[in-house]
């Protein structure tokens, strides 16, 4: 392309303008730079688009189409800049996210359907799986996961979430056949529900307000790698168990579930956010996990009040 198309803006606001001295003073810039880059253009064209003297500016018949047309590549260039602007300012585009199942249920998808309401021109697919996830082979741009700290090592970047407590509940029914524990070393002869995933050893490791820990032998009624289950079994009054707060909070709240002993929780689990580094650039995704950490800590929030 023989035409820079800064002195084709020049071309044009000189034609609009009819002569230089207004052209200039338009764009912001010397008259005879301005002189100097039309000149530019015309030799570079090998054509004369002006007819100009001391007194007289006019535009020759092919420079009035010339003008016209470079009327319209200026438009469209400004056009571009503005879409990459405002993929700049807002965001727009395409997000592959995998979490866990239950979490995905329970908190993942209205946290998902409210992001994309807000931000019309975003795409998610959601995925729920309970697995590690290969990021770069299945093309996923966030994986969140839940675990205990310390983080295992991995070559993906780590975004922290939010640092969760998973709590002691039961049912209302329970409380009234078995009786409310008063302290945590009554857990011991309490029927229990755990998470296969949890211990094998039948212990839950406790901390309190003080950081005082404990770890607990505790007698399973129930033992699943199913958290969903988990949840319907505890509903149900089939013991007690230890789950987090973001799944516990609606059954709380209906008084399906009694928050017990509620100084004591399990060893913090890390929520996070995993993706390879160079996807973390784009605004989209920036503010994707700055709403779904905003979301997390709003649910932890709501859990204290």
């Amino acid at each position: 392309m023989k035409c820079d198309l800064n002195d084709m803006l020049y071309f044009v606001h000189a034609v609009d303008h009819q002569g230089y001295t207004a052209a200039a003073k338009a764009l912001g810039v010397s008259k005879s730079l301005l002189s100097r880059r039309i000149a530019s253009l015309e030799d570079s064209l090998g054509v004369r688009l002006l007819q100009r003297s001391t007194r007289s500016f006019n535009v020759t018949d092919l420079g009035l189409k010339f003008a016209e047309q470079c009327r319209l590549a200026v438009q469209q260039a400004q056009l571009a800049e503005d879409l990459v602007s405002n993929a700049l300012a807002y965001p727009s585009g395409k997000l592959k996210i995998a979490a866990p199942v239950m979490m995905t249920e329970e908190f993942m998808a209205p946290v998902v359907c409210r992001f994309i309401q807000k931000y019309p021109d975003v795409e998610i697919e959601l995925l729920a799986m309970n697995r590690d996830v290969d990021l770069t082979t299945e093309g996923i741009d966030i994986a969140i996961r839940p675990e205990p700290l310390p983080l295992r090592d991995s070559s993906l970047h780590v975004k922290p979430l939010c640092i969760e407590h998973q709590i002691l509940v039961c049912s209302p029914d329970y409380i009234a056949r078995f009786g409310m524990p008063s302290d945590v070393s009554e857990l011991a002869q309490h029927a229990t529900i755990i998470k296969k995933s949890d211990d094998n050893n039948r212990q839950w490791r406790l901390i309190n307000l003080h950081k005082e820990k404990m770890t607990l032998s505790v007698t399973p009624r129930l033992i699943t790698n199913n958290m969903r289950a988990v949840v319907y079994a505890a509903i149900n009054g089939v013991g007690i168990t230890c789950l987090p707060r973001f799944i516990c909070l609606d059954h709380i709240d209906s008084g399906e579930l009694v928050h017990i002993l509620p100084e004591w929780t399990n060893e913090p689990h890390s929520i996070h956010a995993l993706y390879e580094s160079k996807r973390g650039q784009t605004l989209l995704f920036k503010t994707f996990l700055d709403y779904l950490s905003q979301s997390l800590n709003e649910v932890r929030r709501i859990n204290k009040t």
